[in-house]
């Protein structure tokens, strides 16, 4: 059924900030005066914490408990993001490429296990799975790549950004059991993709009242409708996607944002 076929374009629910979104939201930030400066370098669980309290004041809900927070190596998240993509599948592996192929969704696209694992994990700064209920910061993930890219997500603003987002995430687990709600949405992807659209759309919005509250003046409705057009900007998100991507996985990836 197509409800099945649906599910399984992205890894079973752990959400991530793309890069690039970020990148839009922090030039925007800085034109309204956002102090762009190295993150602290104190102990993650502090910054956490920190963060996390933020997150509680704009959203007008307290965390049960302190959210676990701890760094993943790049080879440790492509094995977390593989595993959650083939529990995400409706089907074995194969079968469920098989069928896309059949349909005509995608075309043959060799080792497309792989090219998916490879593409989410460049993508990903940090993440929320609410399987352990645990939040992950990639290891080096915020680092600048070679001309320096990605300088700008490793700065304070950004790095608040990234945190608030997830640690929203983290704060829906608690009151909707994140993890068992999309296990049991696994065979209707239409409700499924609905849900995830919700619990982004909170998180950007929660991310965005969490970086603006630090902005003397920014606290509006106008200014956050002028940010808008930033979180929908699928184009420039779209320019680091590799071209043997099936375009059938890169819309499902955006969508819910």
């Amino acid at each position: 059924p197509a409800q099945k076929r649906r599910r399984g374009a992205r890894p079973c629910y752990a959400s991530t900030m793309t890069r690039n979104r970020v990148r839009l939201l922090l030039g925007a930030l800085l034109a309204l005066g956002a102090l762009c400066v190295p993150a602290a370098t104190g102990l993650l669980p502090e910054r956490v914490a920190e963060v996390a309290r933020a997150v509680e004041q704009v959203r007008g809900r307290r965390f049960e408990r302190a959210v676990p927070a701890s760094e993943i190596e790049g080879g440790d998240l492509k094995r977390v993001l593989r595993a959650k993509l083939l529990e995400g599948f409706p089907a074995s592996q194969d079968d469920t490429v098989n069928t896309l192929v059949a349909i005509g969704f995608i075309e043959p696209t060799p080792n497309l296990v792989d090219l998916l694992v490879d593409f989410y994990a460049s993508q990903v700064v940090a993440f929320y799975d609410p399987e352990p209920r645990r939040f992950f910061v990639v290891k080096g993930g915020a680092a600048a790549l070679p001309g320096g890219g990605d300088a700008e997500l490793g700065t304070d603003a950004g790095e608040r950004m990234i945190f608030a987002h997830e640690l929203t995430h983290a704060l829906q687990d608690e009151n909707m059991r994140l993890d068992r709600r999309m296990k049991d949405l696994k065979d209707n992807g239409d409700r499924s993709l609905a849900l995830q659209c919700l619990l982004e759309g909170e998180a950007t919005l929660v991310m965005v009242r969490v970086v603006l509250a630090d902005l003397p003046g920014a606290q509006s409705a106008e200014i956050e409708d002028s940010l808008a057009p930033l979180l929908s900007a699928g184009a420039l998100e779209r320019s680091n996607v590799p071209k043997e991507m099936p375009d059938y996985f890169v819309d499902q990836l955006f969508f819910p944002y």
